[in-house]
């Protein structure tokens, strides 16, 4: 009978679990919930209190919403607040400054408009800040008029603030996100992918499967953790604290990353002839990695086993040729650092969850920008806006049309959206025009018919929602613009009259935006791809060619900055290598194979993280004799040349080096090492030099497979179909 009672309850327990699932709102439509509220009330409260200008608040809600889902940070929300006030002051100074001398005005606020937005594009946090500070500067301007300006930009400043506050408020109090909460999940299913992935044998497809979602969880956990400071973190965790745990999560998916390069077919076999201890090492990491779930769920201390040191079997590696030797013996001190940084970590997570207060030790860490500097597609954005700002100003001025300044305010702030993105303003001139008919409609048949606020609420609510849930938060941005079209104030006057000149002023700073969008630098996917596929096999030239110079101090200031520009771009590229590659057009390029392309860029990802790591390596073994003297030979006989671009090779080289099959590559390096150490005495070096000179043998055979494995996908794709012209 007791059995059959727990049975029961276990069943009732499970049904009751899956009617909350069936009736749970999803994330989307709690977003879409709440941002048309925040909408609904930037029109209600300015109309309640009798307010001007309710549609500024609007449109500021619908600016933020576009640019991410609503959180639950009141202090992004005060940023955002001070990022448009500082704007207002900007913009309101600019006008006292030149009330007469609006040429020399217009010049002033188009290059700090064009600054600002720039530092919005290098940015990598919430860009909102900086679209509304550039927005507010230009919207205090009066179309040119001298009378009452500053009480408009105060009016104008003012219903913007109302926009982020109604904005911020929503998002805290309904429904807000549990940053707490979500930080230990994502942990908890980074800790279970990686411990996966360590166990998984050559199963290529899953392996890579595995890797992209420890990638995204990785990029999770760290945008997750942005948000943490003194007072919002339950556990008591610094944010430098949060930091150095994020870095030891980052180092071990490396690790993992460098042990899935060997592809040992038994890889326990393998490493097993050659240690004595390696039972013992592989089994705890497994724990290991299982203690780490076990903590992010149940709050559970880890069993931390003591310290791992390989013990090698005596005279096995000496019958192995060098490409294998530095195979084994990197993957062998690639596990027993694994080991190391698991311990580490677990101690870290051990204290964290302990009563006292979490105190560990924190590693060094390298200083984390928030911004990224001089990216080649920024520049060109920041020139397009700029022609944009002036475009519309010439536009205004020679043609007078009504709220001309406005065009190119508008068109100048949201080019920050529309250029290198997938919102291309043809599309959003479709959008748009789906969205005028529907408001068009609505004009006539419903708006009309609307008597008090409770039923102008509902109206603006479905309206809102209807871009919000089915559509991608950038494009609902202009279907939601609709709602402006229709002039909705507290002296609401319908005239078709008004309702056209609002719709001419979208359309055109629409038409703008699509001129820019071909000159004076072409955004067609296909053409993007060639120049980022150029420019990513530069970089990686250059990286290789600065490290060799730094390792052999042969470098000046100039090679260092290049090394850093390198190592913070190559990566950028290949993902708007990945991201244009998605969008190139099958029906005019039928030639292009998508699914080679696909692996190209794949492959072209790899070979960027390898030599990221091997850059990094070879920066912090320049003590190491044995290194320093063979890296300079090997390089030019092998990946130093082969890199070179092919503007700055000969042809039968060229030719030579595309053609090498993996098998010579591996002779061609066995040789360079055995005519290289031929003269050397091994016994002037001690243990540890020798193993890291192995270990950067093979790093570099690595990238030299993941390079060819690139030259010959290259092959396999018609590029030159893609410099054809559509048209």
């Amino acid at each position: 009978m007791e059995a059959a009672a727990g049975q029961k309850k276990v069943s009732l327990r499970i049904v009751a679990g899956e009617l909350l699932d069936l009736f749970s709102l999803s994330e989307k439509l709690k977003y879409a919930i709440k941002a048309s509220l925040a909408l609904v009330l930037a029109y209600l409260i300015p109309f309640s209190q009798g307010w001007e200008d309710a549609y500024t608040a609007a449109i500021t809600v619908m600016l933020i919403s576009v640019m991410g889902p609503l959180d639950a940070s009141v202090i992004k929300g005060m940023m955002r607040v001070a990022g448009t006030v500082l704007g207002a002051i900007i913009g309101m100074t600019l006008i006292a400054l030149f009330p007469q001398d609006r040429i020399l005005y217009l010049i002033l606020l188009s290059i700090l408009v064009t600054v600002i937005l720039y530092f919005g594009r290098a940015y990598k946090g919430d860009t909102t800040i900086f679209m509304l500070t550039a927005l507010t500067m230009m919207l205090v301007f009066k179309e040119g008029e001298v009378d009452e300006v500053f009480m408009y930009g105060i009016n104008r400043t003012f219903m913007t603030v109302l926009g982020i506050v109604i904005y911020t408020f929503i998002g805290v109090l309904l429904w807000p996100a549990r940053l707490e909460n979500e930080r230990t999940g994502i942990a908890e299913a980074l800790s279970r992918a990686a411990g996966r992935f360590y166990g998984l044998k050559a199963q290529k497809k899953e392996k890579r499967e595995l890797i992209e979602a420890i990638i995204d969880l990785e990029q999770e956990l760290q945008r997750s953790a942005n948000g943490i400071n003194e007072t919002n973190s339950q556990m008591g965790v610094t944010p430098q604290q949060w930091q150095s745990i994020l870095s030891d999560y980052a180092k071990i998916d490396e690790l993992l990353y460098l042990l899935n390069e060997q592809e040992w077919v038994d890889r326990p076999q393998k490493l097993k002839k050659h240690l004595e201890n390696f039972d013992r090492g592989d089994k705890e990491i497994k724990v290991l990695f299982e203690e780490l779930v076990t903590l992010w769920q149940h709050q559970e201390p880890i069993n931390i086993p003591d310290a791992w040191k390989p013990e090698y079997r005596p005279n096995t590696l000496i019958e192995t040729g060098h490409l294998e030797r530095a195979s084994i013996i990197e993957d062998i001190r690639t596990t027993e650092m694994l080991h190391a940084r698991l311990r580490i970590l677990a101690e870290k997570l051990n204290s964290m969850i302990s009563p006292q207060p979490t105190s560990f030790q924190i590693d060094k860490m390298p200083g984390r920008s928030n911004f990224i500097w001089l990216d080649v597609e920024d520049i060109k954005g920041t020139i397009i806006t700029f022609l944009i700002f002036w475009a519309g100003i010439v536009f205004w001025v020679y043609f007078n049309s009504p709220e001309g300044f406005s065009i190119a305010a508008v068109a100048t702030a949201l080019s920050m959206t529309t250029t290198y993105s997938s919102a291309k303003p043809s599309l959003l001139i479709i959008l748009f025009t789906f969205s005028f008919l529907f408001a068009g409609i609505m004009y006539i048949f419903v708006l009309p018919h609307l008597h008090n606020g409770l039923e102008l609420g509902l109206f603006l609510f479905a309206y809102s929602f209807i871009g919000f849930y089915l559509l991608k938060p950038p494009l609902s941005m202009f279907f939601l613009l609709g709602i402006a079209t229709l002039y909705i104030t507290n002296d609401m006057i319908f005239s078709f009259n008004l309702f056209l000149m609002i719709l001419l002023v979208f359309y055109l700073f629409l038409f703008l935006l699509l001129l820019f969008d071909y000159i004076p630098f072409s955004m067609k996917p296909e053409k993007l791809l060639l120049i980022l596929k150029h420019r990513f096999f530069f970089l990686a030239y250059l990286l290789q060619r600065s490290g060799v110079n730094i390792l052999l101090k042969k470098h000046s200031v100039l090679q260092v900055l290049l090394s850093r520009y390198c190592s913070t771009h190559l990566l950028q590229t290949v993902e708007k290598m990945g991201f244009w590659a998605k969008r190139i057009d099958g029906r005019f390029f039928d030639k292009v194979d998508k699914k080679q392309l696909d692996l190209f860029v794949q492959a072209c990802e790899n070979l960027s993280y390898h030599l990221l790591i091997l850059h990094r390596e070879l920066l912090n073994r320049r003590k190491n004799r044995l290194i320093v003297s063979f890296i300079g030979s090997f390089y030019k006989k092998s990946l130093y040349e082969a890199m070179k671009p092919h503007s700055m090779q000969d042809r039968s080289t060229q030719k030579h080096l595309l053609h090498k099959k993996h098998n010579e590559v591996a002779k061609e390096i066995e040789a360079t090492i055995d005519s290289s150490l031929h003269e050397l005495d091994f016994e002037t070096y001690d243990k540890n030099t020798i193993a890291e000179f192995y270990e950067m043998v093979s790093l570099n055979k690595n990238a030299w497979l993941k390079f060819m494995r690139c030259q010959h996908l290259m092959e396999t794709i018609d590029f030159n179909q893609l410099k054809m012209s559509r048209f």
